[in-house]
């Protein structure tokens, strides 16, 4: 069996005389669409009878989760990142799942129930300004390094810690 993917990576997990299991990784910022031959299911187990060949293909995501209880989506018309929800924002790679609208970001419309805002979460984003929710008691290392049109931030009382570098490269922070 050969699996290859248009982007990202897809590999067999297994490959036994019950079928084999193939699964795709999309790259940051895609996901999962369907195989060459049309089918949907990823991870999938296939029984082989000849030599067969499969590629994954990826569609980029505009909205997806970002925690638990969170989920996010941008506006390409008005380029805002909205992210509704409760609780702390993680997500399963280093890079927040909207990394390839960064560049894009205008505004972020975050939820009041926000507890947590993770590394990297904003950076390099063209904020000018950002109103950190009540909830939030943690930012992260590098939350919003390099947003270099970001002129004030409102952090209320209850933000217990903000890490290193959390405001790295914010050049035109004034307030």
């Amino acid at each position: 069996i050969s699996v290859s993917a248009e982007m990202g990576n897809a590999r067999v997990l297994s490959n036994t005389s019950c079928g084999a299991v193939i699964t795709a990784y999309p790259p940051i910022g895609y996901h999962f669409l369907k195989w060459s031959d049309g089918n949907a299911d990823n991870p999938r187990t296939i029984q082989l009878t000849q030599d067969t060949t499969l590629t994954a293909f990826f569609e980029q995501s505009y909205s997806g989760q970002c925690g638990d209880n969170l989920s996010w989506a941008f506006d390409t018309t008005t380029n805002t990142l909205t992210i509704i929800g409760f609780g702390s924002m993680n997500y399963a790679s280093s890079q927040p799942p909207w990394t390839l609208f960064r560049n894009k970001i205008d505004s972020v419309v975050l939820p009041e129930q926000l507890t947590y805002i993770a590394p990297k979460a904003f950076e390099f984003c063209r904020i000018s300004s950002i109103n950190i929710p009540n909830a939030v008691k943690h930012i992260a290392p590098y939350a919003f390094e390099g947003c270099s049109y970001l002129t004030s931030v409102t952090i209320p009382n209850n933000v217990e810690t903000i890490q290193s570098y959390a405001f790295c490269f914010c050049s035109d922070l004034k307030k």
